[in-house]
């Protein structure tokens, strides 16, 4: 067979399966710490009244436990790069003691609900920590109360005795009037949060997940002119678990080598490369902010039978922080049916057909 001259880069098309960057608002995030911060210090007043008339005898009440032959053709494009995205309980608190550790499995027992969770002392004189997640949004906030978190999650821990000092096994905390905001790490496991005053010693213990897989749902079919080859979608993409926030989490596709068989084989390993999107995506505070671009059209007559298969590492990471860590590996496939042009993508368990005609 004649051997092909590699076509001029600028005449084919593209293929698209990144996701664009999200909107993320930073001040509202200091908004919903503020929330957050007020929510506390108002029920650390209340406490702290509480006290001052209590008896001897209330110290020695138990704290509840909470718990992817023939003429050249033009060549075309796939895409899979991104455009703007859309806006989109457990609980383990643990006050036991020192065996609490980061890497540990999740307690079976805990169980808990509302605005704050409230960690069983070890021992009736140990210091108790309580704590409210920063939701995305002030109305979100019970949902989004919880001692199971996503990376990078913030966590605001409180007592209501004053004089102690705040310690956690993990992740990045600072001391704020009555408060200890505390921001999870971008590894899951299991982290404690401790409070000493003398040697008495509270503790929690706060469960951290990350992305452990991604859906999608087909948000509506990409447009091609009469008589043009073609098929795509876009994609609005759930990072999963949806049972935690990855409101501080970025998301990111890496680039690879194309799959081909039949009519795609006719072009350079270059044409049908996967180029994604180099720019990390927030996730949103729902792990519902990206939408991704599902395509590839504009290839030439004569068509025939061909494949073209990308396999896709998506990465994750704690906002601005590090090079990421890849959780899944996604699929996004494209077929030409035959001579007609008839044209199917496919991603993440979606997928669009079309025919140029």
């Amino acid at each position: 067979m004649k051997s092909l001259v590699s076509p001029d880069r600028s005449a084919f098309g593209t293929a698209r399966g990144e996701g664009a960057s999200g909107s993320s608002s930073r001040a509202a995030r200091g908004a919903q710490a503020r929330y957050g911060n007020a929510f506390l210090q108002e029920r650390l007043r209340a406490q702290a009244g509480e006290q001052e008339g209590d008896s001897l005898d209330a110290e020695q009440e138990e704290a509840p436990t909470e718990a992817a032959g023939l003429s050249t053709p033009a060549p075309g494009f796939a895409s899979g790069d991104g455009d703007a995205p859309a806006t989109p309980e457990h609980a383990d608190r643990d006050n036991a003691g020192p065996g609490a550790e980061a890497g540990a499995g999740p307690s079976p027992s805990a169980a808990g609900s509302g605005a704050t969770g409230r960690a069983a002392p070890a021992g009736s004189a140990a210091p108790v920590i309580e704590f409210s997640n920063v939701a995305p949004d002030a109305a979100s906030q019970s949902r989004f109360d919880r001692s199971v978190v996503g990376i990078g999650e913030r966590i605001n821990f409180s007592c209501a005795e004053s004089g102690g000092t705040w310690a956690a096994t993990g992740g990045a905390g600072a001391e704020t009037d009555l408060l200890y905001e505390w921001q999870a790490p971008g590894a899951p496991g299991r982290y404690t949060i401790s409070y000493t005053i003398g040697e008495r010693v509270g503790r929690t213990v706060i469960t951290v997940l990350a992305p452990a897989s991604i859906s999608a749902r087909k948000l509506n079919d990409a447009g091609f002119g009469a008589g043009t080859q073609g098929a795509g979608m876009e994609l609005q993409l759930t990072m999963n678990p949806t049972t935690v926030s990855f409101a501080e989490a970025e998301w990111l596709e890496d680039a690879g080598p194309g799959i081909v068989s039949g009519y795609f084989t006719r072009f350079p390993a270059s044409a049908v490369a996967h180029r994604p999107n180099p720019a990390w995506t927030p996730m949103g505070g729902d792990n519902a902010a990206v939408v991704d671009n599902a395509s590839f059209g504009g290839w030439g007559t004569p068509w025939a039978e061909g494949t073209w298969v990308w396999s896709i590492p998506n990465r994750y990471r704690v906002a601005g922080l590090g090079a990421g860590t890849v959780f899944t590996t996604s699929t996004q496939a494209m077929a030409i049916h035959g001579p007609s042009g008839a044209s199917t993508v496919s991603k993440l368990g979606q997928s669009s057909s079309r025919s140029p005609g």
